[in-house]
């Protein structure tokens, strides 16, 4: 199948705003090319996935990211695999999420997501402490690095799982925080372990450095506007 007139802008214009010309290294995380099939088309490659010119061209975009990290030696690389809203509905296609897998994870120091997300990363439901800590191993086995499992989404408590790239299991233990404005947490962790990693912390001082400033951010009561606010980042000083 040949794209489109329409499909050809999109492309251009996502490798404009990219400024980065995806190839068919990177498209075939996506889509399956057929050379052949161009029919005297003055584009390169057809596609029988076209949806990948959609939403999943963040296939292609995950790919770029991947080698940009892999080209400039990057260290202390923390993926919080944004996937799941609260709500349990995906914010990226299967596309995305197989490239995630297969080129972003292997070059991540340490991976953080939460429940619904290490579920649809490590394939099986994670609904418990049992599950969360199956799930933890499986993402450090077929990476290079740690795994985070956040709990937070659990009503009761707030225990994350830390898989070590050494196979160390550590349970970061701590009750909840009784806040409505949690927007950002999981951002601001990820953020907050990459800086400890970056300041030369080992892996597990840096989550628990970590979760403890998402925990002071959660306490201080932050309340801006309505509906769920932001976390204080600013608690410390």
């Amino acid at each position: 199948m040949i794209l489109t007139e329409e499909q050809e802008q999109k492309l251009a214009r996502a490798q404009e705003i990219l400024d980065y010309r995806f190839d068919s290294e990177h498209l075939l995380l996506s889509a399956i090319t057929h050379p052949s099939a161009t029919e005297g088309k003055s584009v390169k490659y057809s596609y029988e996935r076209l949806e990948f010119l959609g939403d999943s061209i963040l296939g292609a975009i995950v790919a770029a990211i991947a080698e940009a990290l892999a080209r400039n030696h990057a260290e202390n690389v923390v993926v919080d695999p944004v996937m799941v809203a609260t709500s349990g509905a995906r914010l990226i296609g299967d596309d995305a999420i197989e490239a995630l897998k297969a080129r972003l994870l292997p070059l991540a120091d340490v991976v953080t997501p939460n429940m619904p997300e290490a579920a649809v990363l490590a394939g099986f439901e994670v609904v418990d402490e049992t599950s969360m800590e199956r799930a933890a191993l499986r993402l450090a086995e077929a990476g290079t690095g740690a795994a985070l499992v956040k709990g937070g989404h659990r009503h009761d408590r707030a225990d994350d799982v830390l898989v070590t790239a050494e196979g160390d299991v550590v349970w970061l233990r701590a009750p909840r925080v009784d806040t409505e404005n949690a927007h950002g947490t999981g951002c601001t962790l990820s953020s907050a372990i990459a800086c400890g990693l970056a300041k030369g912390l080992p892996m597990e001082e840096a989550v628990r450095a970590a979760k403890d400033y998402v925990r002071g951010a959660l306490a201080a009561g932050l309340n801006l506007g309505k509906g769920s606010g932001p976390l204080d980042h600013m608690w410390e000083y």
